[in-house]
């Protein structure tokens, strides 16, 4: 992927003939001399469980 993919989801099991897969992170941007690649947070219970269950309760 290259410039434009950050912010975009990172898929796990995702099949190209339904569009389906499940989001496990998103695209951020990383830098070093001479070489640039992709990172962002995987998402983990403790990441994503305190938001739904505030949206849940609200």
């Amino acid at each position: 992927m290259g410039g434009g993919s950050s912010g975009g989801p990172r898929f796990a099991n995702f099949d190209r003939h339904t569009g389906l897969g499940v989001v496990v992170g998103d695209n951020s941007h990383g830098w070093l001399p001479g070489k640039r690649y992709l990172v962002g947070p995987q998402f983990t219970r403790e990441i994503t469980r305190p938001p739904f269950h505030r949206a849940q309760h609200s």
